[in-house]
């Protein structure tokens, strides 16, 4: 996993160490937090995944456990690590694409983004 390389992660970016670390530091946590929400608290399992309803005319979302039947409401706290946006980083997908090209200032988008962070 990148984020358990700083220097890696910094070169690959193009940002300096610092940020990168504070960056691999937020990123692993947040892995953590991952693994934690998709245990299954009837089988213990790592098997809860959030599902989606198929229909057209109404959107909803669940979580279900794969191994057994298990499932509760997404909107739970404990959950919130499952969602797919929880873990994007931008700064690391922006680099990846070379789409940081196109931003004018690309050390203050990064500054930015690591003060999101940490809120």
């Amino acid at each position: 996993m990148i984020y358990e390389d700083v220097a890696l992660y910094s070169k690959e970016c193009g940002i300096t160490l610092e940020q990168a670390k504070l960056r691999c530091d937020h990123f692993l946590k947040i892995n953590e937090e991952g693994e934690k929400a998709c245990v299954c608290p009837d089988c213990q399992q790592h098997s809860l995944i959030i599902e989606h309803s198929d229909c057209e005319y109404s959107s909803s979302s669940w979580v279900q456990c794969e191994e057994c039947d298990f499932t509760d409401d997404v909107d739970k706290e404990q959950y919130v690590a499952l969602q797919h946006w929880y873990d994007f980083d931008d700064v690391l997908a922006i680099a990846c694409t070379e789409m940081e090209t196109g931003i004018k200032d690309w050390n203050k988008y990064v500054e930015q983004s690591n003060q999101d962070l940490t809120k």
